[in-house]
């Protein structure tokens, strides 16, 4: 198995960035003009990977209540902003 590096584009606003320090990773937060949510992750260690979790299914994103649930860090950290 061999490394692939990606680029993606997409169209959202960035709404808060949360670095977690025990895991060592910086997740932001963006919503899409429909109103759905993606979070990028980004390991802050040397050879650490990077992700775009877009939903289940590439490009769905995510809704509020799943966010709320699933990076409480990050959608309280937006709250505030």
């Amino acid at each position: 198995m061999e490394l692939q590096t990606v680029e993606v584009r997409f169209c959202a606003e960035k709404l808060a960035t949360y670095t977690d320090h025990r895991t060592q990773t910086a997740n932001t937060l963006y919503r899409t003009p429909e109103g759905l949510y993606l979070v990028y992750t980004d390991e802050l260690f040397e050879g650490g990977k990077s992700a775009l979790n877009a939903g289940r299914y590439p490009g769905e994103g995510f809704d509020e209540a799943f966010l709320r649930w699933g990076s409480q860090e990050l959608a309280e950290v937006a709250s505030r902003q």
